[in-house]
């Protein structure tokens, strides 16, 4: 194959054919450097959550929850948490399905709260709904404005003193990898194509009679293919 290339080589050298197989080569490398590219931006600009998500979770006690001052600025913020009892508030997360004029169509609920005690503490988790315990996985959150009119409120209303137990956050323990796994269900299968393109990319370079042109102009008819003829010079010639 690579000697009848050769010969293929020297006919085509300089040729329309020969520059078109270089240009298809050229694009098919430049198009898995631009997707690769696209993925180790995107890769850059979730940098934190991915670091979270395959180094998380990262356990936390009541003292180092209560150290966070800003929850967006915590770099591990895929925290695991161990309370010694927990309760649920009876206040559920629902999630509204509107029509094109803005009315409910549909209501469902995706999530409740419970109450985490922490020893002295108190940590309000947003849950699945058949997630109930005293351990949970997620991350730390500032507390929503509705979460603290529902739930914190009633409480010191019936207990003030329990305002400075309560942390101003919320532990989000719906399912923190969740889009993690669905962008590795993107994201492999662009992996394995990337590097499928890239090798054919290669293969045409290396067995040029494997590209496609030739493999099409093939069918026309059988590719010539020059044979050098030695030169016998005449006796007593230099």
């Amino acid at each position: 194959m690579d000697s009848d290339w050769g010969l293929i080589g020297v006919q085509l050298q300089g040729t329309y054919v020969e520059r078109q197989m270089k240009r298809t080569n050229r694009n098919l490398l430049l198009f898995c450097i631009v997707l690769l590219l696209l993925l180790a931006g995107f890769a850059y600009m979730e940098r934190e959550y991915l670091y979270n998500f395959f180094m998380g979770p990262f356990p936390m006690d009541a003292n180092g929850i209560g150290a966070v001052t800003d929850p967006d600025g915590l770099q591990h913020n895929f925290i695991s948490v161990n309370g010694e009892d927990s309760f649920d508030t009876g206040v559920q997360r629902v999630k509204q399905k509107l029509s094109q004029s803005g009315e409910v169509k549909s209501e469902s609920v995706v999530g409740e709260y419970s109450i985490l005690v922490l020893g002295k503490h108190l940590l309000i988790v947003e849950r699945g709904l058949n997630d109930k315990g005293k351990h949970y996985e997620g991350k730390l959150e500032a507390l929503p404005d509705d979460v603290r009119a529902q739930i914190v409120i009633p409480l010191l209303s019936n207990y003030p003193e329990a305002e400075q137990a309560i942390f101003p956050l919320l532990l989000n323990a719906t399912g923190f990898r969740k889009d993690g796994y669905f962008g590795l269900a993107v994201a492999i299968p662009i992996v394995l194509f990337i590097v499928w393109l890239f090798t054919r990319a290669i293969k045409r370079q290396n067995q040029p009679l494997l590209h496609p042109i030739l493999s099409t102009l093939s069918q026309y008819g059988p590719i010539p293919i020059a044979r050098a003829k030695s030169i016998r010079k005449p006796a007593g010639k230099s």
